[in-house]
């Protein structure tokens, strides 16, 4: 009967342990993790974890299983998130900032308002997540995975879109498209892209930054709604551009083989206006160049 009683006992703890995954703790055979902010907790087995509204700042969540985890809300500023396994999590409102996600699995996540800051989305699947109402101020893209992910109304302004993009999104926010790989609309940053022979007809880029529209506007034949041309290096623009929209030369040289008749143009201080072409009006300030 002693025996008995002991096997009992030893049975209801095991099944004990196993009951506080749902709140937040794991337990394997080659980790133990207690779920807090600064936390390691790489290769975790957090799977269906209640973890809503938690601070987890800081938390190293490296190659973590999170596959339908509660963690709406929580503040995963700072965390390393590489590789986690997050398909079908909920992630509404989420705060992830100054990270990467690259590898991360989120197949069908909820990402519905989630803030994204600074974060380096690189080979992440977002096959059939929704987006919808994300922000992901000066976050970067690169070969992510779009299949059928909703972004209606997702907030893509000020991203650095460098290429690889698989799949076909269900939906993109407004003047958001892809071409050849390439995330593009209103705000975007193509520093370092090659969009050179791309068709970009029609395509709204009004605030765009990028050192590399040289090759892009004089071969695609680019009708643009406005243009800003920021950090060093020179863009040329040898098409007939018909957009109204301001153009800026904040730094580096804008050379005009075309026409940007319709726009007003202002040459910030350093930066250069130059080529043969036909511009409107031109404003330039202190210690701007326009060059013949």
């Amino acid at each position: 009967m002693k025996s008995q009683s002991r096997r009992q006992r030893t049975l209801l703890l095991a099944i004990t342990l196993l009951s506080v995954l749902a709140i937040g703790t794991t337990s394997a055979a080659a980790k133990t993790c207690v779920v807090k902010a600064n936390a390691n907790c790489a290769k975790a087995n957090l799977k269906g974890a209640n973890l809503a509204g938690k601070n987890l700042n800081a938390i190293d969540l490296t190659g973590a299983n999170l596959a339908g985890a509660n963690l709406a809300g929580a503040n995963l500023m700072n965390a390393s998130l590489e590789r986690a396994n997050l398909t079908g999590a909920n992630l509404t409102g989420v705060l992830i900032t100054n990270t990467s996600l690259a590898g991360a699995r989120m197949t069908n996540a909820n990402l519905t308002n989630a803030g994204f800051g600074g974060v380096s989305f690189e080979n992440t699947n977002l096959t059939g997540a929704t987006l919808t109402g994300a922000g992901f101020n000066t976050s970067s893209f690169q070969g992510v995975t779009l299949t059928n992910a909703n972004l209606a109304t997702a907030s893509l302004m000020g991203i650095t879109s460098m290429g690889g993009t698989k799949g076909t999104p269900a939906s993109l926010p407004t003047g958001w498209v892809i071409v050849d790989t390439y995330l593009l609309g209103p705000g975007v940053n193509l520093a370092g892209a090659n969009l050179s022979g791309a068709n970009l007809t029609g395509l709204n880029l009004s605030g765009a930054n990028s050192n590399t529209l040289a090759p892009m506007l004089s071969d695609a034949g680019v009708d643009l709604v406005g243009l800003n041309k920021s950090g060093s290096g020179t863009w040329i623009v040898s098409n007939a551009n018909t957009y109204s929209g301001p153009t800026t030369v904040a730094a580096g040289t804008l050379q005009v083989t075309g026409s940007i008749g319709n726009s007003t143009t202002t040459i910030q201080s350093g930066a250069t206006l130059s080529g043969s072409g036909v511009a409107g009006n031109v404003i330039g300030q202190a210690d701007s160049h326009l060059s013949p």
